[in-house]
């Protein structure tokens, strides 16, 4: 099987690697000289805080502050919105949502909101599951370019297992699936009309969640109606 792809973080002193402060949690917008990758596709991040997955924008973001979760439904599930409410989704554990602004080497401004889980799996392994929508200043490619923009980044990290583009009246969507020797990376990605959304969910490959889980995961994602 072919590895995906990593590349190293860079860290402050204690913190986790690919710490929030440094990466990000999607592919973003970047030039070829200095921004870099970061693919936490290594074992034993204990803190909640630890990121599945990052593009490092490579330039300091200001994180704003959250909200506490609310109470599971009755299915034990979660219903997760960012700080700033733009989109829905449901969690099967505990999230965290984030709100951060931020600027690509080249100077363009971002904005990502989002939430995150991570649960304990079988065989001591963590499921991860993120959420999130990246917005760039002055973007003006339509959403089948920045939807395939976003598509050619993920096929640099490696080889998909599968791709197939999701049918929607709304907004044109693309899932994929990636694989190394420790993880597996399913994911969709969206392009609304504005800016680009991705939902994230990695696992061991010993330790899948069940496909109406996944299902439920992927299948609950709405953007707000404003």
């Amino acid at each position: 099987m072919r590895s995906l792809k990593r590349v190293e973080c860079s860290r402050k002193p204690g913190e986790s690697a690919c710490g929030v402060s440094l990466c990000r949690y999607l592919p973003a917008p970047m030039t070829t000289t200095r921004s870099k990758f970061c693919i936490a596709f290594v074992l034993g991040f204990a803190s909640t805080a630890s990121v599945v997955i990052a593009a490092e924008l490579g330039k300091k973001a200001e994180t704003r502050a959250v909200a506490p979760p609310m109470e599971p439904g009755p299915d034990g599930w979660y219903d997760a919105s960012p700080p700033d409410d733009s989109f829905e989704v449901r969690m099967p554990g505990v999230y965290r949502g984030f709100a951060e602004d931020g600027t690509t080497d080249a100077g363009t401004v971002t904005y990502t909101a989002g939430v995150r889980a991570n649960l304990s799996a079988a065989f001591g392994a963590q499921t991860n599951y993120v959420a999130s929508c990246i917005q760039q200043q002055g973007d003006e490619r339509n959403a089948t370019e920045r939807l395939q923009a976003i598509i050619d980044r993920w096929e640099k990290l490696g080889t998909m297992r599968y791709r197939k583009a999701i049918a929607s009246a709304s907004q044109p969507g693309f899932e994929f699936e990636m694989a190394d020797d420790v993880k597996v990376l399913r994911a969709r990605l969206y392009a609304p009309a504005r800016g680009t959304c991705t939902l994230l969910l990695t696992w061991r490959p010993a330790a899948k969640p069940s496909d109406a889980d996944i299902e439920k995961f992927f299948g609950s994602f709405a953007l707000a109606k404003h």
